[in-house]
């Protein structure tokens, strides 16, 4: 019996997950853009940063309105108060 409940568990855990990931790794851009806009990041660590987030870049090329979207939110996010 307790094997089935665990396969319950993860059936539902498993694809909240999958969702939940790619939805943090934008939304940690915002910090990483406010550290580097506010001097908490040198530049080699900044360079590193912006490769790892890539990816949202290709994708805002290709993609208008997550361009929009992207720019709003890096925007919004470089102009927070320290």
């Amino acid at each position: 019996m307790e094997g089935r409940s665990r396969g319950r568990f993860w059936l539902w855990t498993a694809p909240l997950v999958l969702l939940a990931l790619p939805v943090l790794y934008l939304a940690s851009l915002g910090p990483v853009v406010w550290m580097y806009h506010h001097g908490w990041l040198n530049e080699p660590v900044a360079n590193v940063a912006f490769v790892f987030y890539e990816p949202l870049a290709l994708l805002a090329d290709q993609f208008e309105p997550f361009d929009g979207f992207l720019e709003w939110y890096i925007n919004t996010c470089r102009e927070l108060p320290p």
